[in-house]
Protein backbone atom coordinates (compact mmCIF):
# COMPACT_ATOMS: atom_id res chain seq x y z
CA UNK A 1 0.00 0.00 0.00
CA UNK A 2 1.67 3.00 -1.22
CA UNK A 3 1.47 5.89 1.45
CA UNK A 4 -0.61 9.48 0.76
CA UNK A 5 1.94 12.04 -1.07
CA UNK A 6 1.17 15.24 1.45
CA UNK A 7 2.29 18.46 0.32
CA UNK A 8 5.48 19.77 2.12
CA UNK A 9 5.16 22.66 4.77
CA UNK A 10 6.94 25.47 2.38
CA UNK A 11 4.45 24.59 -0.13
CA UNK A 12 1.57 25.22 1.49
CA UNK A 13 3.11 28.28 2.73
CA UNK A 14 3.93 29.68 -1.13
CA UNK A 15 0.36 28.85 -1.67
CA UNK A 16 -1.13 30.70 0.96
CA UNK A 17 1.15 33.62 0.08
CA UNK A 18 -0.31 33.12 -3.78
CA UNK A 19 -3.52 33.05 -2.23
CA UNK A 20 -3.52 36.74 -0.44
CA UNK A 21 -1.58 38.44 -3.42
CA UNK A 22 -4.12 37.15 -6.13
CA UNK A 23 -6.48 38.33 -3.75
CA UNK A 24 -4.72 42.28 -3.26
CA UNK A 25 -4.27 41.82 -7.50
CA UNK A 26 -8.22 41.09 -7.82
CA UNK A 27 -8.97 43.51 -5.15
CA UNK A 28 -6.40 46.28 -6.88
CA UNK A 29 -7.84 45.63 -10.76
CA UNK A 30 -10.87 46.54 -9.60
CA UNK A 31 -10.07 49.77 -8.20
CA UNK A 32 -7.83 50.75 -11.40
CA UNK A 33 -10.65 49.37 -13.62
CA UNK A 34 -12.71 51.87 -11.77
CA UNK A 35 -10.96 54.98 -10.93
CA UNK A 36 -7.22 54.68 -12.96
CA UNK A 37 -5.93 57.22 -11.13
CA UNK A 38 -6.58 55.14 -7.70
CA UNK A 39 -3.48 55.19 -5.53
CA UNK A 40 -5.01 52.84 -2.43
CA UNK A 41 -4.17 49.59 -4.09
CA UNK A 42 -1.66 50.39 -6.90
CA UNK A 43 -1.19 47.52 -9.14
CA UNK A 44 2.06 45.07 -8.99
CA UNK A 45 3.65 46.70 -11.83
CA UNK A 46 3.43 50.00 -9.84
CA UNK A 47 5.10 49.05 -6.66
CA UNK A 48 7.71 47.39 -8.31
CA UNK A 49 8.49 50.35 -9.91
CA UNK A 50 8.53 52.24 -6.77
CA UNK A 51 10.56 49.89 -5.35
CA UNK A 52 13.33 50.03 -8.02
CA UNK A 53 12.85 54.40 -7.38
CA UNK A 54 13.46 54.17 -3.55
CA UNK A 55 16.06 51.97 -3.50
CA UNK A 56 17.94 53.18 -6.49
CA UNK A 57 17.27 57.33 -7.05
CA UNK A 58 14.89 57.78 -3.66
CA UNK A 59 11.44 59.27 -4.03
CA UNK A 60 9.29 62.34 -2.14
CA UNK A 61 12.33 63.21 -0.22
CA UNK A 62 14.43 60.49 0.65
CA UNK A 63 15.67 56.72 -0.18
CA UNK A 64 15.33 52.97 0.91
CA UNK A 65 18.81 53.15 2.21
CA UNK A 66 19.39 56.63 3.20
CA UNK A 67 16.00 55.51 5.87
CA UNK A 68 17.29 51.91 6.56
CA UNK A 69 20.71 52.44 8.12
CA UNK A 70 19.49 55.22 10.22
CA UNK A 71 16.55 52.99 11.67
CA UNK A 72 19.15 49.86 11.63
CA UNK A 73 21.53 51.67 13.99
CA UNK A 74 18.80 52.29 16.33
CA UNK A 75 17.14 49.01 16.41
CA UNK A 76 20.03 47.03 17.22
CA UNK A 77 21.46 50.16 19.75
CA UNK A 78 18.07 49.65 21.57
CA UNK A 79 17.80 45.89 21.64
CA UNK A 80 21.14 45.67 22.44
CA UNK A 81 21.20 47.13 25.20
CA UNK A 82 17.67 46.20 26.56
CA UNK A 83 19.59 42.50 25.91
CA UNK A 84 22.60 43.33 27.93
CA UNK A 85 20.54 44.84 30.81
CA UNK A 86 18.17 41.77 31.15
CA UNK A 87 21.08 39.21 30.89
CA UNK A 88 23.41 41.33 33.28
CA UNK A 89 20.23 41.61 36.28
CA UNK A 90 19.22 37.89 35.61
CA UNK A 91 22.64 36.89 36.06
CA UNK A 92 23.29 39.24 39.26
CA UNK A 93 19.99 37.75 40.57
CA UNK A 94 21.23 33.80 40.23
CA UNK A 95 24.42 34.82 42.15
CA UNK A 96 22.12 37.48 44.95
CA UNK A 97 18.50 36.60 45.78
CA UNK A 98 18.24 40.51 46.99
CA UNK A 99 18.86 41.60 43.43
CA UNK A 100 16.11 39.91 42.19
CA UNK A 101 14.28 41.09 44.93
CA UNK A 102 15.20 44.59 43.99
CA UNK A 103 14.28 44.96 40.56
CA UNK A 104 11.83 42.11 39.97
CA UNK A 105 8.73 43.83 40.92
CA UNK A 106 10.05 47.24 39.15
CA UNK A 107 10.17 45.45 35.87
CA UNK A 108 6.71 43.58 36.74
CA UNK A 109 5.18 47.21 36.92
CA UNK A 110 6.59 48.26 33.76
CA UNK A 111 5.80 44.91 31.86
CA UNK A 112 1.89 45.69 32.84
CA UNK A 113 2.64 49.70 31.29
CA UNK A 114 1.77 50.37 27.60
CA UNK A 115 4.93 51.50 26.24
CA UNK A 116 3.71 54.19 24.18
CA UNK A 117 3.41 55.68 27.42
CA UNK A 118 6.68 56.43 27.68
CA UNK A 119 7.59 57.89 24.20
CA UNK A 120 6.10 61.38 25.12
CA UNK A 121 8.56 61.70 28.02
CA UNK A 122 11.66 60.22 26.36
CA UNK A 123 10.99 62.63 23.81
CA UNK A 124 10.22 66.11 26.60
CA UNK A 125 13.41 64.24 28.98
CA UNK A 126 16.21 63.07 25.78
CA UNK A 127 14.82 65.54 23.30
CA UNK A 128 13.96 64.46 19.15
CA UNK A 129 17.12 62.58 19.06
CA UNK A 130 18.05 59.16 18.58
CA UNK A 131 18.33 58.96 22.54
CA UNK A 132 14.81 59.16 22.99
CA UNK A 133 14.25 56.04 20.42
CA UNK A 134 17.34 54.18 22.24
CA UNK A 135 15.78 54.79 25.93
CA UNK A 136 11.89 54.55 24.76
CA UNK A 137 13.59 50.80 23.13
CA UNK A 138 15.19 49.79 26.48
CA UNK A 139 12.11 50.79 28.46
CA UNK A 140 9.71 48.83 26.28
CA UNK A 141 11.93 45.58 25.82
CA UNK A 142 14.15 45.43 28.71
CA UNK A 143 10.65 44.04 30.89
CA UNK A 144 9.18 41.48 29.01
CA UNK A 145 12.80 40.33 28.19
CA UNK A 146 13.76 39.98 31.68
CA UNK A 147 10.35 38.46 32.99
CA UNK A 148 10.90 35.62 30.11
CA UNK A 149 14.52 34.87 31.50
CA UNK A 150 14.02 34.85 34.80
CA UNK A 151 10.71 32.21 34.33
CA UNK A 152 13.17 30.23 32.34
CA UNK A 153 15.58 30.72 35.16
CA UNK A 154 12.81 29.45 37.37
CA UNK A 155 12.48 26.39 35.25
CA UNK A 156 16.27 25.50 35.01
CA UNK A 157 16.62 25.67 38.61
CA UNK A 158 14.38 23.06 39.15
CA UNK A 159 15.54 20.81 36.75
CA UNK A 160 19.18 21.41 37.92
CA UNK A 161 18.52 21.22 41.71
CA UNK A 162 19.83 17.42 42.43
CA UNK A 163 23.33 18.71 40.19
CA UNK A 164 23.58 22.02 42.55
CA UNK A 165 23.20 20.03 45.86
CA UNK A 166 25.92 17.50 44.37
CA UNK A 167 27.97 19.66 43.02
CA UNK A 168 28.30 21.82 46.61
CA UNK A 169 29.53 25.00 44.16
CA UNK A 170 29.73 28.61 46.02
CA UNK A 171 26.57 30.61 44.71
CA UNK A 172 28.63 32.40 42.02
CA UNK A 173 30.01 29.65 40.20
CA UNK A 174 26.52 27.95 39.98
CA UNK A 175 25.23 31.14 38.73
CA UNK A 176 28.07 31.70 36.07
CA UNK A 177 29.42 28.27 35.38
CA UNK A 178 26.10 26.33 35.21
CA UNK A 179 23.23 28.03 34.78
CA UNK A 180 24.47 31.42 32.09
CA UNK A 181 25.56 28.61 29.72
CA UNK A 182 22.29 26.80 30.22
CA UNK A 183 20.39 30.02 29.97
CA UNK A 184 21.98 30.97 26.26
CA UNK A 185 19.18 29.15 24.08
CA UNK A 186 16.50 30.50 26.25
CA UNK A 187 17.91 33.93 25.95
CA UNK A 188 18.54 33.68 22.16
CA UNK A 189 14.65 32.47 21.59
CA UNK A 190 13.04 35.60 24.12
CA UNK A 191 15.27 37.67 21.77
CA UNK A 192 13.43 36.47 18.86
CA UNK A 193 10.06 37.25 20.36
CA UNK A 194 11.12 40.52 20.96
CA UNK A 195 12.28 41.35 17.51
CA UNK A 196 8.60 42.30 16.00
CA UNK A 197 7.78 44.43 19.17
CA UNK A 198 11.33 46.33 18.74
CA UNK A 199 10.44 47.28 15.39
CA UNK A 200 6.66 48.30 16.17
CA UNK A 201 8.49 50.55 18.84
CA UNK A 202 11.02 52.03 16.74
CA UNK A 203 8.78 52.78 13.75
CA UNK A 204 6.52 54.48 16.29
CA UNK A 205 9.33 56.81 17.77
CA UNK A 206 10.60 57.20 14.60
CA UNK A 207 7.00 58.87 13.25
CA UNK A 208 6.69 61.06 17.00
CA UNK A 209 10.23 62.67 16.36
CA UNK A 210 12.86 62.27 13.58
CA UNK A 211 14.53 63.06 10.06
CA UNK A 212 15.41 59.87 8.84
CA UNK A 213 14.33 56.52 9.15
CA UNK A 214 11.62 54.05 7.78
CA UNK A 215 9.20 55.09 10.43
CA UNK A 216 9.24 58.71 9.58
CA UNK A 217 9.33 57.90 5.66
CA UNK A 218 6.23 55.93 5.98
CA UNK A 219 4.59 58.72 8.13
CA UNK A 220 5.60 61.60 6.09
CA UNK A 221 4.22 59.65 2.76
CA UNK A 222 0.96 58.47 4.09
CA UNK A 223 -0.39 61.91 3.91
CA UNK A 224 0.18 62.01 0.08
CA UNK A 225 -1.92 58.57 0.07
CA UNK A 226 1.93 57.11 -0.85
CA UNK A 227 0.25 53.74 -0.71
CA UNK A 228 3.04 52.37 -3.27
CA UNK A 229 5.96 53.52 -0.93
CA UNK A 230 4.43 52.05 1.80
CA UNK A 231 4.04 48.62 0.69
CA UNK A 232 7.55 48.76 -0.84
CA UNK A 233 8.88 50.16 2.88
CA UNK A 234 6.87 47.65 4.95
CA UNK A 235 8.06 44.50 3.02
CA UNK A 236 11.65 45.81 3.36
CA UNK A 237 10.85 45.81 7.18
CA UNK A 238 9.62 42.35 7.34
CA UNK A 239 12.20 41.00 5.43
CA UNK A 240 14.88 42.70 8.05
CA UNK A 241 13.09 41.03 10.85
CA UNK A 242 12.57 37.79 9.64
CA UNK A 243 16.13 38.13 8.76
CA UNK A 244 17.13 39.14 12.55
CA UNK A 245 14.88 36.20 13.88
CA UNK A 246 16.71 33.43 11.58
CA UNK A 247 19.95 35.05 12.51
CA UNK A 248 19.29 34.08 15.94
CA UNK A 249 17.77 30.78 14.90
CA UNK A 250 21.38 30.17 13.19
CA UNK A 251 23.25 31.36 16.53
CA UNK A 252 21.05 29.47 18.59
CA UNK A 253 21.20 26.10 16.92
CA UNK A 254 25.20 26.70 16.63
CA UNK A 255 25.36 25.85 20.81
CA UNK A 256 25.56 22.20 21.43
CA UNK A 257 23.75 21.77 24.17
CA UNK A 258 20.49 23.93 22.80
CA UNK A 259 17.38 21.18 23.28
CA UNK A 260 16.03 19.84 20.35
Amino acid sequence: MTKPAFIPSWWRAAVAYAIVILFYCLLSSSRQETNPGDRLLPSLPQIGAEAVESATQGSRGGGLWSDTWPSLRRYFLGLGAAALLSAGLVLAGAWSAGVTGFFRPLLLVLAKVPPVLFLPMMLLWAGVNDWSKWLFLLLAITPPLYLSLMSALGEQRIRLATLNQSLTLPRWQQAVFVEAPLLWPEFLTALQAQIGPAWLFLLTAETAGAAQGLGYRIFVVQRYLAMDTIIVYATWITLLSITCHWLLSVLRRAIPWTPA
